[in-house]
């Protein structure tokens, strides 16, 4: 007779990666060789649109394939963002890599970010 030994209990990983006023931001969640992972992933963009017609943009790309990409207008004197979530199944022995770059044209970009949370 063969006893496995009890699986242990991990609690739920949390990765984050802010890149305040910076244009790219890019989080990197190392593999796990044991198991599978499922991760809700949300990148976020706030921009402050000034005194002229202004655009801002979010493009994000996962382990190397674009994921998602809009640019859109941005208000005149006030604060808008860009959101994007997917979850994202990770094989055993397998990492994960987010980057998410943003794009501007005559707007403030106030922040930048990319969170993912084991589901």
């Amino acid at each position: 007779m063969t006893i496995s030994p009890p699986l242990i209990s991990q609690p739920p990983e949390h990765w984050a990666a802010d890149a305040g006023e910076h244009g790219v931001v890019q989080l990197d969640i190392p593999p796990d060789a044991h198991r599978l992972r499922a991760f809700e992933v949300y990148c976020r963009l706030v921009v402050r649109g000034g005194l002229t017609p202004a655009t801002h943009g979010l493009r994000v790309v996962v382990n190397g394939s674009l994921a998602w990409s809009r640019t859109v207008p941005t208000p005149v004197s006030a604060t808008d963002s860009l959101d994007f979530r997917l979850r994202r199944h990770v094989p055993a022995g397998e990492a994960l890599r987010i980057t998410a770059t943003s794009h501007l044209k005559h707007a403030m970009r106030l922040s930048l970010s990319v969170t993912a949370d084991e589901e």
